[in-house]
């Protein structure tokens, strides 16, 4: 693999199989940061977004790292086939390219700080969140993507999920400790998760809204006492831009989100081809 440095700003455009959600998205994204990337450029563009809500997005990934991009940013990727996203990671060992995802609660620059403060391994995470309506694989693999980026542990699975209309939850194992992640669904809700992981030296806590920073913040619980992370004064969508800009920039092509990601679209697939033919009822689910 060939290490390309780049020292100007980074030339970026969007896929054209994106949503004019996503084309919004990018361009205000980009707009906020003037001195790292331009949409106005001739020729192949050095990062490519691609709309990951859509399942053709690994067959757009492909594309891109063909057609010679330095980056692949996949904006809020769905559950796919473990094949497809290996075709992915393949494609994307030949040509070197870098691969960033940018995920529904993980990606928040809070679950980084999180993640990087000093803690011992967990022994019991509990991570909950109530929305309005989503895919359950999709949810899964959102949810399982924040409790391994955070404690940086491959989750396995450690129970059979139990699902109804109205919500579901399942065990998972992390090392020696256990996670326990579920969600309710309301048309009512707002999409905030939340999350505590429980070590034998302290808490860490993290409230993710994907809707505003606002509603988004972190503690930590030592045995000196809490301590409330600093804001992040971005959301996940900007923070994976700059993370894909930097890496580039220093040629750092070695980093790949892929990889975590083939992890937890295989314990999703795992989880849900065994689910159980009887499902526990909304009230069992709810207390």
């Amino acid at each position: 693999m060939t290490t390309r440095t780049i020292v100007r700003s980074l030339s970026c455009r969007v896929h054209p199989v994106a949503s004019a959600a996503i084309r919004l998205l990018t361009a205000e994204t980009v707009a906020t940061l003037p001195e790292r990337f331009s949409e106005n450029v001739d020729g192949p563009p050095d990062v490519v977004m691609v709309d990951g809500s859509s399942p053709s997005w690994p067959s757009a990934a492909i594309e891109a790292a063909g057609a010679g991009a330095l980056g692949v940013l996949v904006v809020r990727p769905v559950s796919v086939k473990s094949a497809d996203a290996e075709r992915v990671r393949a494609a994307a060992g030949e040509t070197g390219t870098l691969v960033a995802m940018d995920r529904r609660w993980s990606s928040d620059p809070l679950v980084a700080a999180l993640s990087a403060h000093p803690s011992e391994p967990p022994t019991l995470v509990h991570c909950t969140v109530q929305v309005s309506t989503q895919n359950l694989d999709d949810l899964l693999l959102d949810q399982i993507g924040l409790v391994h980026r955070l404690v940086r542990i491959v989750p396995r699975v450690d129970g059979e999920l139990q699902a109804t209309t109205h919500g579901f939850n399942v065990g998972l194992r992390l090392g020696d400790g256990v996670a326990f992640i579920a969600g309710t669904f309301d048309e009512r809700a707002s999409g905030a998760l939340q999350l505590t992981a429980y070590t034998a030296d302290g808490e860490r806590h993290v409230t993710v809204d994907d809707r505003t920073i606002l509603n988004s913040y972190a503690h930590v619980v030592t045995p000196a006492g809490q301590l409330t992370l600093p804001p992040a004064y971005q959301n996940g969508h900007r923070a994976t831009w700059i993370r894909v800009h930097d890496a580039i920039r220093d040629a750092r092509n070695a980093f790949s989100d892929l990889d975590a990601f083939i992890d937890e679209l295989n314990l999703v697939t795992q989880l849900t081809s065994t689910a159980p033919k009887h499902y526990l009822t909304s009230k069992e689910i709810q207390q």
